[in-house]
């Protein structure tokens, strides 16, 4: 019995022990440090950024305006790109190259980011900007139901819809025909570029319900961080007298044209009890030809937004493959 006692007595002692010595675990700092302040740019940051000066660090904007911030990096840094993001992308949406949206009144934190540096600017969107009403003009002969090749259309526009309203003002006015078809969806992938909750909205209107998440899921990455892969010049690339020698810098106004694929006659399909018309859209940002293919129908099947009257894309992998890089001697301006 009294050694029962003393092997418990001593079992006791050593849980103790180790309760204690939890307890003061969580009392020594060097188990757990208190959080200092943010130590901003590590020296030893692989990317070599020490410092990151933004061109502003306040900005004022009225809504559908828009206005391009920059960055300068340490002059030995070993990168130069900078990620962008907004934390309120409701009131201020930011794209790929720094170019700052004004999309309803209210504040908003852009962020500018390279390696372990970080700049912010502080904007406040307050006011509309008021814009004269996009004019728009169609032009070509396209038959919908007999395949002939030659035939081709053009639209023209002296800048692109700022809001899901204003494009569909736009596709009453051009969405009936094929090439309209194909310039709203130039149109609504660069407003997608721009702020994505609105090209969302657009993309939706100018698809089929199948083609639009494989157009977003492209769009990501083509208007996206990767240095390599992303193209914020993608659709300007669709625009007549764009190239990347040029930085795809289009002929005003803008331009797209299209004419009906030689090679692809017009295909029916049981699924949307109607025709598929195959057309190239020029392109001046394509090697080694200056075309791309995008296929339109017109449906009354329902849920879909033809509603038989709207030409809508059904396919159109061309327009999210990525173009030729910009040249090294020029800059691409951006798109109204």
């Amino acid at each position: 019995m009294n050694k029962m006692k003393t092997w418990l007595s001593l079992l006791g002692t050593a849980m103790m022990m180790t309760l204690v010595s939890i307890a003061c675990f969580g009392c020594n700092p060097k188990n757990n440090p208190t959080p200092g302040p943010n130590p901003g740019p590590n020296p030893d940051d692989p990317s070599g950024v020490t410092s990151l000066q933004l061109s502003a660090t306040e900005l004022t904007l009225k809504v559908n305006e828009t206005k391009q911030l920059t960055v300068v990096l340490n002059a030995d840094a070993k990168i130069g790109f900078v990620t962008w993001t907004s934390d309120n992308e409701s009131v201020a949406s930011v794209t790929a190259d720094g170019t700052v949206v004004g999309v309803a009144e209210g504040n908003a934190n852009i962020t500018a980011s390279a390696g372990s540096a970080r700049g912010v600017c502080k904007v406040q969107v307050k006011g509309t900007k008021q814009l004269n009403p996009i004019q728009v003009t169609m032009t070509g002969k396209i038959d919908h139901q007999v395949f002939t090749p030659g035939q081709g259309g053009k639209v023209s526009f002296d800048r692109f819809p700022v809001s899901v309203a204003e494009f569909i003002q736009v596709r009453e006015q051009i969405g009936t025909e094929p090439q309209g078809a194909v310039a709203l969806e130039v149109m609504a992938m660069e407003m997608y570029r721009r702020n994505r909750n609105i090209g969302l909205e657009c993309l939706k209107l100018c698809n089929t319900s199948t083609n639009v998440n494989s157009c977003v899921g492209r769009l990501k990455e083509l208007f996206g961080k990767d240095v390599n892969y992303a193209r914020p010049y993608q659709m300007a690339a669709f625009l007549e007298g764009a190239t990347p020698e040029n930085g795809y810098n289009p002929t005003e106004p803008y331009t797209v044209s299209i004419q009906v694929r030689e090679n692809r006659p017009y295909q029916d399909s049981g699924i949307f009890q109607t025709k598929v018309l195959a057309f190239w859209i020029e392109c001046g940002g394509s090697k080694p030809g200056s075309k791309r293919g995008i296929e339109v129908l017109k449906t009354k099947k329902p849920n879909e937004t033809s509603k038989g009257k709207y030409f809508i894309v059904f396919n159109c992998p061309d327009l999210y493959f990525q173009v030729e890089p910009i040249s090294f001697d020029a800059t691409f301006n951006g798109l109204k």
